[in-house]
């Protein structure tokens, strides 16, 4: 074979390795880059579970998802369904007048009677105008075992007792908070208006000062009240005892649903006293404050 023959060959044989080292690192970054690719894409299918179950998370945790979850199963007669999910609503802070009325009603028609006038309880006081909850509470009390009369009282207090309750204490609040931004409107105007306006302003301003100190008394009367706690019993029956002691003597016992205004505590035990005026000491465990 001719020299030259042999070199022309190993030129082409050079080349052609190189062409083939050349080949096969080209798959092998092909295939790295493949491999980065699956994971990118394995990276991203993960981050958008992620945020979906983050946005399921969320969207569970929003007091109007378990509102509207708790109607669904409402309307669907899972009255227990429909109650875990508005006492979840409750344990979030986000507690309201229709929100304690509709567990009211789911309580009542799983003949949880205790719990059903606590919750009407608890909606009157956010609702007190609101006359399903005062036609409910009615009927709810109806099923109770207790009787307790309160007192003839003449008819002129029970009209009292109504102005008293005609607003709740965020209403009056609202309008304390109105009629002092009105009173400071009055007076910064006052420097502002021309002479033949302060007429005007003055008797808008009388008609402000005064619906504002009526306001602030209604609130305090209000909040005096409010101040009074008041409890449902929950137990089916528990014994009022005459000392915060189970070996003390047993006075007489009360049923689910009995309303009580409560006194001090002492280890355990609560003083309660009924409308008519009888006293005695319960179980903490046996009622619920309103």
């Amino acid at each position: 074979m001719r020299p030259g023959a042999v070199c022309i060959r190993n030129v082409f044989t050079r080349i052609g390795r190189s062409i083939s080292a050349q080949g096969q690192d080209g798959l092998r970054r092909h295939r790295a880059t493949l491999g980065k690719g699956t994971a990118l894409m394995k990276f991203r299918w993960v981050a958008l579970m992620s945020i979906r179950l983050s946005s399921i998370t969320s969207l569970q945790a929003d007091p109007q998802y378990g509102v509207d979850e708790g109607l669904r199963l409402y309307r669907a007669n899972d009255m227990k369904g429909a109650i875990t999910a508005w006492e979840g609503v409750l344990q979030r802070g986000s507690a309201s007048g229709p929100l304690y009325y509709n567990l009211g009603n789911a309580y009542y028609r799983i003949g949880n009677i205790g719990q059903a006038i606590l919750h009407y309880e608890r909606a009157r006081r956010l609702l007190p105008r609101d006359h399903d909850v005062v036609a409910n509470l009615d009927i709810a009390r109806l099923a109770t075992v207790d009787r307790v009369e309160a007192p003839l009282r003449l008819i002129i207090w029970k009209w009292v007792d109504a102005v008293r309750d005609y607003f709740s204490l965020n209403e009056l609040a609202a309008i304390l908070i109105i009629s002092g931004f009105l009173g400071l409107g009055i007076v910064i105007g006052w420097f502002f208006v021309p002479n033949k306006f302060r007429a005007g302003l003055r008797t808008a301003g009388i008609a402000v000062a005064a619906v504002y100190i009526l306001t602030v008394s209604w609130y305090g009367w209000r909040a005096v009240l409010n101040g009074q706690e008041y409890a449902i019993v929950l137990a089916a029956k528990t014994d009022v005892c005459s000392a915060p002691d189970a070996a003390s003597t047993q006075l007489f016992a009360l049923h689910e649903g009995t309303k009580v205004r409560c006194g001090e505590s002492l280890s355990g035990w609560i003083n309660i006293q009924l409308v008519d005026g009888r006293k005695g000491w319960i179980s903490v465990k046996d009622l619920a404050k309103i």
